[in-house]
Order: C-alpha cells, then structure tokens, then sequence
C-alpha cells in the first residue's frame, strides 16, 4: 500500500507542471494524463482493500483523486468560459482543494474516528473526519458533471463525436460516485462489496477514456513511431501477454485455492500458442492487424515518405512499360488492402488496353476502353471515380448508372487516372478492400501521388522509346543519304566519261581514264553494298601512315583528266606524311572539288603544310574562284545535311565531308577568300614520324 501512496502522491506533485503550460488545451491535456495514470492505481487500490477490509488507508487516496477530478473540472472551465469567471470558480477549488488536503493530513496523523469495523461494512458517525472527507467528495463529483454538460454543450456537432467516449467513461465515473458517496452519507457506512463495484467500474472507465485518447489524440500530441516496429512489435507483445496472463492466473489460483484441472491448464496453453501462430503466419489476419493499427493510431492511414522511397525503388533499372506496370502493381499490392488490381495503358487517341489484371480474374472481356468512353472523360477532370462513394452529383450517379456492368465484370469499385498534367497515360482499377472497410481520402492521396509518379516514369519510357526509334530512322537516313551521294558521284564521273568518250576514245590516256572511272564506279557501288549489309551510320577508317605528297600528286593528274574544264594545283612539301585513311581523304577532296564545278569554279588550289602553330597537325587549304559562300551559311550551316543553295544540290557532300573529317579526328571550317571564291580550312593529325 506504500508503494500505491508514493506514487500517487507524485501523481498529485505533477500539478506543478501546470504552470509551465500557456495554453488551456494543453492544461486539460495535462489533466487527461494524471487521470489516465490514476484511474488503474485507484482501481487496483479498491481491488486490494477489498481483500483487506481492515485498511482505512483508502480515504486519502480518495481525496487525492476527487482532487484530480476538481482541477479536471477547472480545466473544462477554463476551455469554455471567460477569464473573469475562471477566477472565481478558481478562488472556490482552491478553498476547496485547501479542505481536501488538510483533511487528508488530519486523518494520517491522526487515524482515529475513522469509524468502526463492522462485519462486511464500514461505518463512522456524523460530522467526523469521514464524513466531511465525503461531502467533499460529493461536491467535487457535482462539480464534475456540472462541467461535464457545460462543455459537452460548448462543442460543435463535428467535436463532439472526439470527446464521446471520453465523455461517457467521466460520466460513468461521476454517476457510481454520486451513487456511492450519496449511499454514504445516508447510511453512514461503506459496504466492502461497493469496494469491488468501484474498482471494475473505474476499469471500464479508463477503458473508455484512454480509447477515445488514443483513437481521437485529444492530447494533440503526434507520437512518431514507425509503423514497421510497431508490426514488428504485435506477435512478440501478443505472445507476453498471454504468458502474463498464465502467470497471473495461476498466482490468483495459488491465492484464492482454486483447483483448475491439469488437461484444462495445458488445453489452455496449447491453444493460445496455436492461436498465436495463426496471428502471426495468417497473412489476412496481419493484413487486418495493419488496417486496424494504421487507421486508429496514425494521423495517416499511410507513410507516404515510405510508399514514395519504396515504389522508387520498385522502378529502378525499368526502362520498359512492362516493367513501370510491374513495379506499379508491387507497390499497390504492397499498400493497399485490395486482391483486385487492374491497369490500364494507352491514350485518348488510341484508347487504352489492360495490361495488368488480378490472377484470378475469370473473365478478361472489355479489356479495351476507347479515348472517349465517359470514363474517360470523366476522369480527365476528377482526381479518382470511387462508385461506393456519396456522391449526389447527377453526372456521377448517370456514369455510375450506365457503366456499371463494366465494373462489375471487372470487379472494381475505384478508377485513379495516370495523369500528368495533360497527359492521360492509363488508369488504375481497385476492387473492394479485403477488410471490409472503405477507400478514403489517405488513399486517395496516395493513388494520386502514386498515379502521378507511375504516368511521369510512363512517359520517361515512352520518350525513350521513341528517341530510340528516331535515332534508328536518323541512322538509316544518314546512310541513305551517304549511299544516294556516293552513287550521285560516280554517276557523275561515269557521266563526264560518256560526254568525253567521242572526242577522246582513241586516245590511250583517255581509255585508261575510262577503264579507272568504271573501276572507281563498281568500287563505290561495293562499298554502298557493305554500307547497306552491315546498316551503320558510318564507316571506320583504316587509320595509317600516308604520303601526302603523293596522294596530292595522284589526284590532281587524275582529276585533271576527269574534269575538263577546271584545274587542280596541288603544292604539299615532299616528305610530309598524315595519320589517315587515303580513300577518305580521296573522297573528302573529291566533294570540295565536284562541289567548286558545280558552283562554276574553273581553278582550284589546294596547298598542305605543317600548321607552324602546332607541330601535331596538318593544315590543307583549298582555294576556288567561283562565287564564293552564301553569307548566311557560313560558317557552320553550309555543313548542315540538306543546306544547299544551288537548285540541283542535294546539301550531302559538305555534310559527308565533315563527318568524314570528324572521323579522321581532324576539323574543318570554310570562308570566303578576300579574292573571291570558297575557302576550306582541314587540319588533321599528323605523322608520328615527322613529329
């Protein structure tokens, strides 16, 4: 009984905390603390003087507690009435709590007149210790429901059902009370059985308050405790309660002499550990656990932070539709309490087709929803279509009404759309949650938030499927264009050797000419043939050391001969070598000199030195006296594929030259020459040797 006094009285101590509150709400929150400590001590202190009639000692207790259930009236006060009248009511407590405690210290200095012991009742005389400590008592009781009503009637309809239970356990309290202390003072006396009635009614009281505590927080405190340890936690804490219970039953058995059966204790024990089991491996009863702890003890039904990082996981390395689905019927089959989940993909163009669907679904028919079916244009404006909701909107109860054969074939009682922004890319459909219980706004805000991720990683997809396939269709269109300019150049050479071939066919020059120009024609149209067989953007070249001397030599006498009506004049120091491929480099020289006939130039000079700047490269200049470059190609749009400003240019050979070059590992730019005509500027990498 001492330990029980010690720790009441620090219960009563704690009051001092009070004047470090600044708020009303947070006194009466303070309030429902001390209450809900007190009540079970106070409780299990009827249970245990019930036992031992011969203890006075539960006065005091007593008044310590209608001392508590004073200042907890005060408290209402205080939520719902001014400060004026706060002080008077305060001035008449503190008298009275002043009453309270120097009757309490009276009566355990002096445990005299208690009153006598006689068989299963206590009884005591008039105007004695006692008899004052109860009408305290009393009155603080009156004061309690008075306040009570005041403060039930002082909430609006939509508090009121926070505070109910609270409400009914205070007025259970106030009425045995009222009861007991009235029965009391009638009788003088006090019955060792109402000593048991008070301790179970108290129980069922702090049942009731600390429900409506935890359930409603009328503490406005947030506990942050991770939902995974308090699953983790459910098995082990089921498993020591019902060991504590054995225990305390077989210490009540020893106590009281109670003779239970052997077979009955161990059918006990074997069947709470097989009803344990079944808690713990039953994967719809912790399903139903998690719904229950979730919705009752959390300010969300979900940890979004966690549905967010887990479903981020989910999609990592997916680069496929399949595998965004994928992810996103983990992550709904993870959170939500549903067996029903069916995804829809497409656009309102094309209509959208299911792709995920639950595994026992017996039917698979409607599986195609069209870009304008009404749901469709429903959900382009609403952020989900809950068919069990209460909706009194005309357009949804006639959607409802009309596509409700669609949502019972699949199944289905909630429609989320994947949207981003006004990008509708598929639809999710959940069937009715597997606890019975219904969608509500924490799930709507989780769909929302999961539907906008799911349609962001859908059209990251999507994207890059079809950068992949522009990327595709861009190689093929290079090639073509390489393959078309390549047969345009032989083409032409064949056609200049046609124009020549009545003037010249006599001469053996000319038909060593002709015979090199076929073979160069058949080599260009081999090499068109490898291009296509192996469908790459571009060629590699076969990197080697080249005499550029001789390369510059060769071209222009078989140039020269080729193209009547324009000369070539190549300058290059002997000796001088390039880290190259001679067949590009050919057909570099050869696009920047067709290109110069074709605008009308009728001389070119091309002139290669090592750059004095830098001893790692060569510079090759070729110079025209055509027209020169129209000024708004320059310097870089000439370049471009399909940038030409003759009517009968394809704009390829520039564009060829610098990809060639590139290949080289070499550049190029183009001027217009202060005399007049094209300039280009090629610098490539030089010989190792002549470094």
């Amino acid at each position: 009984m001492s330990i029980i006094n010690v720790f009441m009285f620090a219960i009563l101590l704690s009051m001092a905390l009070d004047f470090r509150a600044n708020t009303a709400d947070r006194l009466l929150s303070f309030c429902i603390v001390r209450v809900l400590f007190y009540l079970p001590v106070f409780s299990i202190t009827y249970l245990f003087l019930y036992f031992r009639f011969d203890s006075f000692a539960f006065y005091h207790v007593e008044n310590g507690f209608f001392l508590l259930l004073m200042f907890f009236s005060y408290r209402l006060f205080q939520v719902t009435t001014a400060v004026e009248e706060r002080l008077m009511i305060f001035g008449v407590l503190f008298f009275s709590g002043l009453a309270a405690v120097t009757t309490t210290a009276v009566f355990a200095l002096r445990n005299t007149g208690a009153g006598v012991l006689v068989e299963d009742a206590l009884r005591f005389s008039h105007f004695g210790i006692v008899y004052f400590s109860t009408i305290f008592q009393l009155m603080s009781v009156l004061l309690l429901v008075w306040r009570l009503e005041s403060f039930w009637r002082s909430l609006d309809s939509g508090e009121k059902w926070r505070y109910k239970y609270m409400m009914i356990g205070l007025a259970l309290i106030g009425a045995v009370f009222g009861f007991e202390l009235a029965y009391r003072l009638t009788y003088l006396q006090l019955s060792q059985d109402h000593l048991m009635l008070l301790a179970i009614v108290l129980s069922v009281a702090f049942v009731f308050i600390a429900y409506a505590t935890a359930k409603h927080r009328l503490l406005n405190r947030k506990m942050f405790i991770s939902r995974k340890v308090v699953y983790a936690s459910i098995t082990p804490l089921v498993f020591s309660g019902f060991f504590l219970l054995l225990g305390t039953l077989a210490l009540l058995s020893r106590l009281f002499g109670w003779s239970i059966p052997f077979i009955l204790q161990w059918l006990v024990v074997i069947l709470g550990i097989l009803g344990i089991s079944v808690l713990a491996l039953s994967t719809t009863i912790r399903k139903n656990v998690r719904y229950f702890i979730s919705t009752h003890f959390y300010v969300n039904k979900y940890e979004y932070r966690d549905e967010w990082l887990a479903f981020s996981n989910f999609l990592q390395d997916k680069r496929t539709e399949e595998g965004v689905v994928g992810a996103l019927h983990q992550i709904l089959k993870d959170s939500l309490y549903t067996q029903a989940i069916l995804i829809w993909l497409g656009d309102t163009k094309n209509g959208f087709r299911l792709v995920a669907y639950r595994e026992k679904q017996a039917s698979k028919t409607n599986t195609i929803l069209p870009g304008d079916d009404p749901i469709i244009c429903y959900l382009r404006n609403t952020p989900h279509l809950y068919i069990e909701s209460n909706n009194t909107d005309l357009a949804f109860q006639s959607l409802v009404e009309e596509r409700n054969a669609f949502f019972r074939s699949h199944g289905i009682v909630l429609l989320v759309p994947l949207i981003l922004g006004s990008q509708f890319v598929g639809l999710i459909g959940l069937g009715p949650e597997s606890t019975g219980g219904r969608y509500g706004q924490d799930d709507f805000d989780l769909l929302s938030a999961l539907g906008s991720h799911a349609a962001s990683a859908l059209l990251a997809v999507q994207n890059a499927e079809k950068l992949a396939k522009a990327r595709e269709q861009s190689a093929y269109h290079h090639l073509s264009a390489f393959v078309l300019h390549d047969i345009k150049n032989a083409a032409t050479m064949l056609d200049l050797a046609r124009e020549n071939a009545p003037a010249h066919m006599e001469k053996p020059e000319f038909q060593r000419d002709l015979l090199m120009s076929i073979d160069d024609a058949l080599s260009r149209m081999g090499r068109v043939l490898t291009r296509l067989s192996v469908l790459r953007e571009e060629l590699l070249p076969d990197i080697a050391t080249v005499d550029l001397h001789g390369l510059l030599r060769v071209f222009q006498d078989r140039y020269v001969r080729k193209l009547p009506g324009i000369s070539v004049h190549a300058t290059c120091p002997a000796g001088l070598h390039m880290e190259s491929d001679s067949e590009f480099m050919e057909r570099i020289l050869e696009n920047i000199l067709l290109n110069a006939k074709e605008a009308g130039a009728t001389r070119v000079d091309i002139t290669a030195v090592a750059c004095p700047e830098n001893r790692t490269d060569i510079r090759i200049e070729i110079v025209d006296n055509g027209p020169g470059i129209s000024p708004d190609l320059l310097p870089d749009l000439l370049f471009e594929p399909f940038r030409t400003k003759r009517p009968d240019g394809s704009g390829i050979g520039l564009w060829q030259v610098r990809k060639s070059v590139e290949t080289l590992k070499g550049s190029i730019e183009a001027f217009n020459s202060p005399d007049g005509g094209a300039q280009f500027v090629i610098k490539l990498p030089i010989s190792k040797q002549d470094t």
